[in-house]
């Protein structure tokens, strides 16, 4: 009777042994599938630098430039920050957070002092060719080919109907202004 009681304790032991190994497996299977699932970043790319520095440290930075005839002929208060040419990044994949960077695809980002948007920016005003950023930043981009040495940039008035359609100004250019690569 007690050898039956022994070995009937034994089977449960070694059956429970079995359950919680296989319950510790479940659990281990079930968070590798969870972190092999959910990416790390919510995008990867392509990106643009907030400033020359942050371009440098990614190495995507070719070249600064420098305003030369600015001329605004209308009510904005827009001023240049920094200007800066850069080759376009991304991420090699959304775990894998090692910069791409672009052997064809270049970009001009336009760093202004302040918000694009507080002064009007795609509402009274806009830049021929180049779309926002980020809040103080407008890029124009270049595939392959490099961006030129010397580029004009002409500022346009945007202008909007009452019916939603182009007034009679919209993309009449009221300023301009030429950037010229730093040597």
């Amino acid at each position: 009777m007690r050898e039956l009681k022994n070995k009937t304790k034994e089977k449960l032991l070694n059956k429970n042994k079995k359950n919680i190994i296989q319950y510790i497996l479940a659990v281990i299977i079930f968070c590798i599938f969870l972190i092999s699932c959910s990416p790390i970043v919510k995008t990867i790319g392509p990106f643009s630098s907030y400033n020359i520095e942050a371009s440098k440290k990614v190495g995507a930075f070719l070249w600064e430039y420098y305003p030369i005839n600015v001329k605004i002929s209308d009510t904005i208060n827009f001023e240049l920050k920094e200007v800066f040419a850069e080759k376009q990044y991304s991420y090699f994949s959304y775990k894998d957070l090692r910069y791409n960077i672009s052997k064809d695809k270049f970009q001009v980002i336009i760093v202004a002092k302040s918000a694009v948007d507080n002064l009007g920016y795609n509402i009274s005003w806009t830049l021929e060719n180049f779309g926002e950023s980020s809040p103080i930043g407008l890029e124009k981009d270049y595939i392959k080919c490099n961006p030129p040495n010397i580029l004009v940039v002409k500022i346009l008035s945007v202008d909007i109907d009452k019916d939603g359609g182009a007034g009679k100004d919209d993309g009449k250019v009221i300023g301009s202004f030429i950037l010229r690569r730093k040597q």
